[in-house]
């Protein structure tokens, strides 16, 4: 098995890329890719980076993705202060480098299918975005990939966002739509209440 982790740079999704990374056979994990979500891309870019700092393999690559919805122009929906300023609570601290990042996150995720046929686990834990960009740029993609693994919406129809809505779906529901047909029979779905039932506060 292999792995890519497509995140929106949280502090939910570090401890998901720690989590993976620390207890995953060493090479499990051959990439991430970031996408808009909790904070904007650059932010979750740089968050990733930091916190692959700490991990076990701070050289697993990094491919900077989709900043805004399939749809459109503008994020809509509002961040949550837990995460604050940073995404992550203040310890990463604000992104620097502002400036236009390459948008290689989708070649990456055709590259890994196409390198690991069958094998490699696609696990988007923030709006899917990059996923429905893949599955468009490539008609290959979702055949080559083994399975998806999806933290996004809601079980119970009980949102985070909208009394209905969860935040990772409703970032942008057109791609998360475009994910659930693609890899429909293949696709494992974690939806939002199931990530409360934990014992961490």
């Amino acid at each position: 098995m292999k792995v890519v982790l497509d995140t929106d740079g949280g502090l939910d999704d570090a401890l998901a890329i720690l989590t993976a990374v620390n207890l995953l056979p060493p090479g499990t994990v051959v990439g991430i890719t970031t996408v808009f979500g909790n904070v904007d891309l650059h932010q979750a870019t740089h968050n990733v980076k930091k916190v692959l700092e700490v991990s076990k393999d701070p050289s697993i690559p990094v491919y900077s993705g989709a900043r805004a919805p399939l749809v459109s122009s503008v994020e809509a929906t509002e961040k949550w202060d837990g995460h604050g300023p940073d995404g992550m609570g203040g310890v990463a601290g604000i992104a620097k480098d502002r400036g236009v990042q390459p948008n290689d996150a989708v070649p990456a995720l055709i590259k890994y299918a196409r390198t690991y046929p069958g094998e490699l686990v696609v696990i988007p834990i923030g709006p899917a975005t990059n996923i429905a960009l893949a599955i468009a740029a490539d008609p290959s993609f979702v055949s080559n990939v083994a399975q998806v693994l999806y933290m996004g919406c809601t079980i119970k129809g009980e949102g985070n966002v909208t009394p209905h809505a969860e935040f990772n779906t409703a970032c942008d529901p057109e791609a998360c739509q475009a994910m659930l047909t693609a890899f429909a029979g293949k696709l494992t779905v974690v939806g939002w209440e199931f990530t409360l039932e934990h014992g961490l506060p």
